[in-house]
């Protein structure tokens, strides 16, 4: 899955684009995990023992149903277009970098990292 969400996508954003595929499927999980529970205890006054048996019978097929959903959905959520007038970047060229002269963020000009400096105070 993660090599799917991350593909087609540059070297720097990778770990956005892993994160998000993880964050989606965490959440799809907990709302899919929300509707079993409520399709199983539909129409059912315990939850334990046999009078809970008729709501996870239910339950199976309603989660076939919502994966066959999603499998059908899935194809069409992810289509990876260039933007107009740009080529794709398929790694054989080096994605552009900043000029030398601009500092990286948390770099001084020199390109040594900045750090904050803590004021020392006897006791």
């Amino acid at each position: 899955m993660f090599t799917t969400a991350t593909s087609g996508v540059d070297a720097h954003h990778q770990g956005i684009a892993s994160a998000m595929a993880s964050t989606t499927q965490q959440a799809g999980s907990a709302v899919g995990l929300a509707i079993l529970v409520a399709v199983a205890n539909s129409g059912v006054q315990a939850t334990t023992g046999p009078t809970f048996v008729p709501g996870l019978r239910t339950t199976g097929p309603t989660a076939a149903a919502l994966t066959l959903l999603g499998v059908a959905i899935a194809p069409s959520l992810r289509s990876v277009k260039p933007p107009r007038g740009k080529a794709p970047h398929d790694g054989s060229q080096e994605p552009e970098c900043p000029p030398e002269s601009s500092p990286t963020p948390g770099r001084g000009e020199d390109g040594q990292l900045l750090t904050r400096s803590r004021p020392h105070h006897p006791k």
